[in-house]
């Protein structure tokens, strides 16, 4: 089971196709955390998820 974070970007991805900075925004929403803050850990989860074949990234 996903927990914090992890949780709110796998929801966050679901079927809508969602801009790094969109999933960014809503992590930093649900932990009133800044963009900032969360954004290179944000983007390394989403590479892992991406590298496991889990997401797929999108240009």
């Amino acid at each position: 089971m996903l927990e914090g974070s992890a949780a709110v970007i796998w929801r966050t991805l679901g079927a809508t196709p969602r801009t790094e900075e969109d999933i960014i925004a809503e992590v930093a929403k649900a932990f009133a955390q800044s963009p900032l803050a969360l954004g290179s850990d944000v983007r390394a989860f989403l590479r892992d998820l991406d590298a496991q074949g889990l997401a797929k990234r999108t240009n």
